[in-house]
């Protein structure tokens, strides 16, 4: 399956979902376009105190993106999530970044 691999301008928010197929969890195409961006595309920064939340930044356009699983009591952590955040979120996160 061929992806995008830049975020275009106007996206702010990657919400990836599993399911279940046979017993199988099955990912889909949003889980599998946000793996393929964070290895082969988003530059990582930094990772949160818990390990679940990992901040990446947009080589293009300088726009950072937190990476976490809104459901991390699941194995696993759930499917992911890809949202972009401010410079003010960030600094509010993981503090001034050198």
């Amino acid at each position: 399956m061929k992806f995008n691999i830049e975020l275009k301008s106007d996206e702010n928010l990657l919400i990836g979902s599993w399911k279940m197929d046979g017993g199988k969890v099955v990912v889909d195409e949003v889980c599998e376009r946000i793996e393929k961006l964070k290895d082969n595309y988003l530059k990582k920064v930094t990772v949160d105190k818990s390990g679940w939340e990992i901040l990446y930044q947009d080589p293009k356009d300088k726009r950072y993106w937190l990476l976490f699983y809104s459901n991390s009591e699941y194995h696993g952590g759930s499917a992911p999530t890809l949202k972009m955040i401010t410079q003010t979120e960030v600094t509010e996160k993981f503090g001034l970044l050198k």
